[in-house]
């Protein structure tokens, strides 16, 4: 199964989501990330330029409280704006079967729901569920 990773390309996202694709390397499945320039080792597909999040890192650090998180929803939007419309052409072309999700990527989910991919949300952070459809697992 070839499964593609969408996530920020932020430390605290990237890392814990490329040990998961390691893992699933090591139980022998294809893995790519999607939008990145670099993750890891882990091969990467990337549609233009789309490295906002970290181009903007210094800006954003600088801003606390409202305005920071204003300044960042707004990088994020276009984010996924981006990624809504492209999706579909780098399923294809890369021949994904799945996706991981970073749940910080707001909305990423409805490009699966739409392609009729199956997903999971790996949430790295706190975890945000704007999509209402989170299933909690039982123990």
């Amino acid at each position: 199964m070839k499964i593609g990773f969408i996530c920020l390309n932020l430390p605290g996202h990237l890392n814990p989501m490329t040990a998961v694709a390691h893992q699933l390397q090591t139980r022998g499945h294809d893995v790519v990330f999607l939008y990145l320039p670099d993750a890891n080792g882990i091969p990467c597909i990337q549609a233009g330029k789309n490295d906002a999040v970290n181009a903007t890192r210094p800006a954003v650090s600088k801003l606390a409280g409202w305005e920071a998180l204003k300044f960042y929803n707004g990088i994020i939007a276009k984010e996924t704006e981006k990624i809504l419309e492209s999706l579909p052409q780098m399923v294809e072309r890369a021949g994904i079967d799945a996706l991981v999700l970073d749940p910080m990527q707001f909305f990423a989910e409805l490009g699966a729901m739409k392609l009729g991919l199956p997903y999971v949300s790996v949430a790295v952070a706190f975890y945000l569920d704007y999509s209402g459809q989170t299933r909690m697992a039982r123990r």
